[in-house]
Protein backbone atom coordinates (compact mmCIF):
# COMPACT_ATOMS: atom_id res chain seq x y z
CA UNK A 1 0.00 0.00 0.00
CA UNK A 2 1.28 3.62 -0.92
CA UNK A 3 1.61 5.65 1.92
CA UNK A 4 3.20 8.70 0.33
CA UNK A 5 2.90 10.22 -3.59
CA UNK A 6 5.75 12.43 -4.56
CA UNK A 7 4.82 14.44 -7.85
CA UNK A 8 7.02 15.46 -10.38
CA UNK A 9 6.25 17.51 -13.54
CA UNK A 10 8.02 16.30 -16.79
CA UNK A 11 8.31 18.60 -19.70
CA UNK A 12 7.49 16.66 -22.98
CA UNK A 13 9.36 18.23 -25.58
CA UNK A 14 10.03 17.76 -29.59
CA UNK A 15 9.49 18.70 -32.71
CA UNK A 16 6.29 18.40 -34.27
CA UNK A 17 5.14 14.81 -35.31
CA UNK A 18 7.28 13.53 -33.76
CA UNK A 19 4.75 11.56 -31.52
CA UNK A 20 4.93 12.70 -28.24
CA UNK A 21 1.14 12.88 -27.49
CA UNK A 22 1.15 9.32 -28.92
CA UNK A 23 3.56 8.26 -25.65
CA UNK A 24 2.12 10.39 -23.55
CA UNK A 25 -1.15 8.45 -24.58
CA UNK A 26 0.57 5.06 -24.51
CA UNK A 27 1.77 4.98 -21.57
CA UNK A 28 -1.56 6.89 -19.47
CA UNK A 29 -3.09 3.37 -21.44
CA UNK A 30 -0.89 1.33 -20.86
CA UNK A 31 -0.63 0.51 -24.91
CA UNK A 32 -4.32 0.62 -25.57
CA UNK A 33 -4.11 4.51 -26.31
CA UNK A 34 -2.78 5.06 -29.71
CA UNK A 35 -4.36 7.28 -31.87
CA UNK A 36 -5.96 5.99 -35.00
CA UNK A 37 -5.80 10.16 -36.48
CA UNK A 38 -3.21 12.68 -36.03
CA UNK A 39 -4.02 15.37 -33.71
CA UNK A 40 -2.00 18.73 -33.04
CA UNK A 41 -1.22 19.47 -29.66
CA UNK A 42 -2.72 23.30 -29.20
CA UNK A 43 0.11 25.09 -26.45
CA UNK A 44 0.03 21.81 -24.43
CA UNK A 45 -2.09 19.45 -22.85
CA UNK A 46 -1.46 17.66 -19.23
CA UNK A 47 -2.00 14.06 -18.18
CA UNK A 48 -0.87 12.44 -15.14
CA UNK A 49 0.00 8.74 -14.32
CA UNK A 50 1.41 7.05 -10.87
CA UNK A 51 3.86 4.71 -10.94
CA UNK A 52 4.65 2.38 -7.78
CA UNK A 53 8.46 2.72 -6.31
CA UNK A 54 8.75 -1.34 -6.58
CA UNK A 55 9.94 -2.35 -2.48
CA UNK A 56 8.98 0.86 -1.20
CA UNK A 57 5.87 2.79 0.40
CA UNK A 58 6.00 5.43 -2.03
CA UNK A 59 4.74 6.11 -5.79
CA UNK A 60 5.49 8.93 -8.10
CA UNK A 61 2.22 11.04 -9.75
CA UNK A 62 4.41 12.11 -12.81
CA UNK A 63 2.33 15.18 -14.29
CA UNK A 64 3.17 15.11 -18.27
CA UNK A 65 3.14 18.66 -19.97
CA UNK A 66 2.94 17.91 -23.52
CA UNK A 67 3.80 20.16 -25.34
CA UNK A 68 3.49 21.62 -29.30
CA UNK A 69 6.50 21.38 -31.31
CA UNK A 70 5.39 24.15 -33.11
CA UNK A 71 7.22 27.48 -32.81
CA UNK A 72 4.47 30.00 -32.12
CA UNK A 73 3.84 28.18 -28.94
CA UNK A 74 7.48 29.13 -27.42
CA UNK A 75 6.82 31.73 -25.73
CA UNK A 76 3.40 30.51 -24.03
CA UNK A 77 5.28 27.51 -22.88
CA UNK A 78 7.94 29.30 -21.26
CA UNK A 79 5.61 29.23 -18.48
CA UNK A 80 4.98 25.97 -18.08
CA UNK A 81 8.60 24.75 -18.71
CA UNK A 82 9.69 27.02 -15.54
CA UNK A 83 9.90 24.59 -12.16
CA UNK A 84 9.58 21.27 -14.20
CA UNK A 85 11.64 18.41 -12.33
CA UNK A 86 12.51 16.60 -15.11
CA UNK A 87 12.21 16.44 -19.36
CA UNK A 88 11.32 14.09 -21.83
CA UNK A 89 12.46 14.89 -25.33
CA UNK A 90 11.01 13.09 -28.22
CA UNK A 91 12.93 13.14 -31.21
CA UNK A 92 12.23 11.23 -34.42
CA UNK A 93 14.30 8.23 -35.94
CA UNK A 94 13.27 8.67 -39.62
CA UNK A 95 13.38 12.83 -39.56
CA UNK A 96 16.84 13.92 -38.64
CA UNK A 97 16.27 17.45 -38.60
CA UNK A 98 14.56 16.48 -35.34
CA UNK A 99 17.80 16.30 -33.99
CA UNK A 100 18.15 19.76 -33.88
CA UNK A 101 15.16 21.12 -32.51
CA UNK A 102 15.91 18.60 -30.00
CA UNK A 103 18.99 20.62 -28.73
CA UNK A 104 17.12 23.97 -29.88
CA UNK A 105 13.89 23.27 -26.83
CA UNK A 106 16.80 21.38 -24.50
CA UNK A 107 19.22 24.67 -24.32
CA UNK A 108 15.89 26.74 -24.15
CA UNK A 109 14.23 24.32 -21.13
CA UNK A 110 17.63 24.27 -19.60
CA UNK A 111 18.12 28.07 -19.39
CA UNK A 112 14.76 28.62 -17.97
CA UNK A 113 15.32 26.03 -15.43
CA UNK A 114 19.24 27.01 -14.63
CA UNK A 115 19.28 27.01 -10.91
CA UNK A 116 18.60 23.15 -11.08
CA UNK A 117 20.10 20.17 -12.41
CA UNK A 118 16.84 18.37 -14.76
CA UNK A 119 17.18 14.97 -15.30
CA UNK A 120 15.23 13.58 -18.36
CA UNK A 121 15.81 10.92 -21.35
CA UNK A 122 15.58 11.79 -24.68
CA UNK A 123 13.46 9.52 -26.69
CA UNK A 124 13.98 8.40 -30.16
CA UNK A 125 10.41 7.38 -31.20
CA UNK A 126 9.26 5.61 -34.27
CA UNK A 127 11.47 2.65 -34.85
CA UNK A 128 9.29 0.49 -36.25
CA UNK A 129 9.76 2.16 -39.68
CA UNK A 130 13.20 0.59 -40.14
CA UNK A 131 13.03 1.08 -43.67
CA UNK A 132 13.03 4.76 -43.32
CA UNK A 133 14.87 5.37 -40.55
CA UNK A 134 17.53 8.04 -41.35
CA UNK A 135 19.43 8.58 -37.95
CA UNK A 136 21.02 5.47 -35.99
CA UNK A 137 20.85 4.95 -32.17
CA UNK A 138 24.17 6.11 -31.95
CA UNK A 139 23.50 9.79 -33.13
CA UNK A 140 20.69 9.55 -30.47
CA UNK A 141 23.01 8.88 -27.61
CA UNK A 142 25.31 10.85 -28.03
CA UNK A 143 22.98 13.67 -27.99
CA UNK A 144 21.17 12.63 -24.87
CA UNK A 145 24.98 12.34 -23.12
CA UNK A 146 26.10 15.52 -24.17
CA UNK A 147 22.94 17.07 -22.04
CA UNK A 148 23.54 14.53 -19.21
CA UNK A 149 20.50 12.75 -20.42
CA UNK A 150 19.33 9.37 -20.77
CA UNK A 151 18.81 7.76 -24.26
CA UNK A 152 16.16 5.19 -24.87
CA UNK A 153 14.57 4.31 -28.48
CA UNK A 154 10.56 3.31 -28.72
CA UNK A 155 7.56 2.89 -30.83
CA UNK A 156 4.54 4.43 -30.02
CA UNK A 157 2.39 2.34 -32.10
CA UNK A 158 3.56 -0.55 -31.46
CA UNK A 159 4.30 0.04 -27.75
CA UNK A 160 7.30 -0.88 -27.95
CA UNK A 161 10.23 0.70 -25.66
CA UNK A 162 7.29 3.46 -23.73
CA UNK A 163 7.47 2.15 -19.99
CA UNK A 164 11.19 2.01 -19.64
CA UNK A 165 11.79 6.05 -19.86
CA UNK A 166 8.50 6.63 -17.96
CA UNK A 167 9.82 4.28 -15.17
CA UNK A 168 13.49 5.86 -15.18
CA UNK A 169 11.90 9.27 -14.94
CA UNK A 170 9.72 8.05 -12.12
CA UNK A 171 12.73 6.28 -10.61
CA UNK A 172 14.59 9.44 -10.89
CA UNK A 173 12.41 11.41 -9.05
CA UNK A 174 12.16 9.12 -6.27
CA UNK A 175 15.60 8.67 -5.48
CA UNK A 176 16.28 12.67 -5.34
CA UNK A 177 13.06 12.99 -3.17
CA UNK A 178 14.73 10.01 -0.96
CA UNK A 179 18.23 11.53 -0.98
CA UNK A 180 17.07 14.68 -0.34
CA UNK A 181 14.94 12.97 2.53
CA UNK A 182 17.52 11.03 4.00
CA UNK A 183 19.93 14.16 3.88
CA UNK A 184 17.47 16.75 5.87
CA UNK A 185 17.13 13.63 8.74
CA UNK A 186 20.91 13.68 8.70
CA UNK A 187 21.32 16.91 9.54
CA UNK A 188 18.07 17.70 11.93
Amino acid sequence: MTSTILRGKVAVVGDWGVGKTSIVQQFIAMGAGFPKNYSMTLGCELSTKQVNIPDQEEAVELLFIDSSGRDMYVDLLKTVWENISMIMVVVDVTKEETYGKARLLIDHIKELNKDKSLSGVVLANKIDLTERRQVPAKTGAELASGYGLLYFECSAKSYQGIEEPCFYLANEWHKLHADTADSLAIIA
